[in-house]
């Protein structure tokens, strides 16, 4: 004699789970789980994460020039945004907003050889600040925070900021105060410069010099935090003769940054900052190595690196030399998909109602992409 149990699977939106609903089963169509019910809540028994399978070209839109930089945003209440740091002046850079699943050109703001934008706000002051390389036509050089106002709905000249050559801006908040950091890369010939470390002044309403921090070729800031210890660190590219020199990583400290530890690293362009579980990385894309004399082919062909925080040592230590950008376990990352680009510069990624998305800049062509991740 068998007997045979009937199974019960629910299928759609989240059904109620109770005493009269133990045991039974319900599976979720939108995230491909499959739960039992308990008597007070749905346990996961099987979920099937998505997975990239490829992306697909889904925008492809004219820039004013050739782009450096691109900076992607929300406005609350008002959409979705992209900003192009453009190379040439005139036309300036653009602002454009996401209308109807794509961007459009939205606004136009005078730059001069911009490389990058940083959006950020203080209270409910909406800003987004630009690095710019070159002078004006008077000669003036200056980089500029552009505030956005409501009734216009654009953004509109806020502060200047003496600047030189201006790659990045790092926006932060230590302590419920705000910060902006400059990383001015050459003033003329000398690459030996001072970066600069802005406060917020609330009675004044404008952002006023905190400290100066010498760097050599700045071209990134990034900040992060790691419990209470906030840090800022900068990627020296060049300093006059080498590109193989240190980059820093300070810690906040007394009202300033310190030293903490000096890496060494081969035209440094960019660190970003990551986290796996509760493990802390920092990755630099090293750009080339080059000494005193002509520079060679080969002098791009090198690897960038990624660093781990060993806590117990209080200090980075290096985790992998790496030429591509997937985690794979525990030993490292893996190649998981190559793209055809021209002359790309930045990458930005978001997501909208109707799915994820990566929007490329190219320093080659006045174009911009957006792709589409398909998943499965």
């Amino acid at each position: 004699m068998t007997e045979e149990a009937d199974m019960k699977v629910t299928l759609g939106f989240s059904p109620r789970c109770t005493k009269s609903e133990s045991g039974q089963f319900w599976f979720n169509v939108a995230q491909k789980g499959l739960y039992i019910c308990n008597g007070k809540e749905w346990i996961s028994l099987i979920e099937i994460k998505e997975r990239l399978d490829y992306l697909e070209e889904y925008q492809s839109f004219a820039t004013n020039s050739e782009t450096m930089g691109i900076a992607v945003f929300i406005i609350p209440k008002v959409g979705l945004f992209a900003a192009t740091a453009n190379r040439y002046t005139p036309p300036g850079s653009a602002i454009y907003k996401w209308t109807d699943e794509k961007f459009v050109a939205y606004q136009n703001l005078p730059t001069y050889q911009a490389q990058s934008w940083k959006f950020f706000t203080v209270g409910k002051k909406i800003f987004l600040a630009v690095a710019n390389f070159e002078q004006n036509e008077r000669g003036q050089e200056f980089s500029v925070i552009y505030k956005w106002n409501y009734r216009k709905e654009k953004f509109v000249t806020y502060q200047r900021i003496s600047t030189y050559g201006a790659r990045d801006w790092e926006a932060f908040v230590i302590d419920g105060e705000a910060f902006l950091a400059v990383a001015n890369h050459r003033r003329g010939d000398n690459h030996n410069i001072d970066s600069v470390i802005y406060r917020w002044n609330s009675r004044t309403g404008l952002f006023e010099t905190n400290q100066t921090i010498p760097t050599s070729g700045a071209y990134d800031w990034e900040f992060f935090t790691v419990g209470p210890y906030s840090f800022l660190v900068v990627a020296n590219t060049f300093n006059g003769t080498s590109t193989r020199i240190y980059s820093h990583i300070y810690i906040w400290f007394s009202g300033a940054f310190q030293l903490f530890q000096s890496i060494l690293t081969f035209g440094a362009s960019d660190w970003e900052v990551f986290r796996i579980q509760d493990r802390v990385f920092l990755a630099v894309a090293n750009s080339h190595s080059y000494d005193s004399g002509p520079v060679a082919l080969n002098n791009y062909v090198i690897n960038s690196s990624i660093y781990e925080l060993n806590v117990t040592a209080q200090m980075f230590v290096k985790f992998q030399d790496i030429l591509t950008y997937r985690w794979q376990g525990y030993e490292g990352f893996v190649a998981v998909h190559r793209l055809p680009t021209f002359g790309c510069r930045d990458w930005e990624a978001f997501n909208t109602t109707g799915g994820s998305y990566l929007m490329y800049s190219s320093a080659k062509e006045p174009l911009s992409r957006v792709l589409k991740l398909k998943t499965l």
